[in-house]
């Protein structure tokens, strides 16, 4: 992702999230070293370059803390969320990251079966999280990334996903 790409990443925030960030915090995000985004873009020659997702990490000590994915209600169930999830952790992997965390709606199923598939395992909950409607999040975690089983269990998925993703533009 670039700041180029914020204007479009944030009306389809606006439409995926209550509250959404504002567009400062997304160029607030994309200044900092120890941050890595990646946004899925449309190869439709109809709509070239359209945003159809997105996704960002926190890179702080040891672990990637996945802080936000959206992908276009339109645009789910591709395999657009699992090339962003993969890039994201790739990334995390590439520098030499241990373990990765975040937090999901515990009513958000498909998002949650998602990051199971990945081997993040749920460790507690944090309630009243998400301010739009109090809702906890299952907090979930990966503590085996630097390990070559995780890196080739990863490969498999994307091999299995028929997925590519190297189309995936970072930061």
């Amino acid at each position: 992702m670039s700041l180029s790409d914020v204007d479009d990443v944030h009306i389809l925030e606006c439409k995926l999230f209550k509250p959404p960030w504002s567009k400062k915090m997304f160029s607030d995000e994309l200044a900092l070293n120890n941050r890595r985004y990646f946004v899925a873009k449309s190869k439709d020659p109809n709509s070239f370059d359209q945003v159809l997702g997105y996704g960002g990490a926190a890179l702080m000590v040891d672990e990637a803390h996945i802080v936000n994915i959206g992908v276009a209600s339109d645009k789910q169930r591709l395999g657009i969320a699992t090339g962003i999830v993969a890039a994201l952790l790739i990334s995390a992997t590439e520098s030499h990251f241990t373990s990765a965390t975040l937090e999901v709606r515990v009513s958000n199923e498909a998002a949650i079966n998602l990051y199971t598939k990945f081997g993040f395992a749920p460790v507690g909950v944090r309630p009243n999280y998400y301010p739009d409607n109090r809702e906890n999040a299952l907090i979930m975690w990966i503590s085996d990334l630097g390990k070559s089983e995780f890196k080739e269990g990863l490969l498999k998925l994307l091999i299995e996903q028929h997925l590519d993703v190297a189309g995936l533009q970072e930061q």
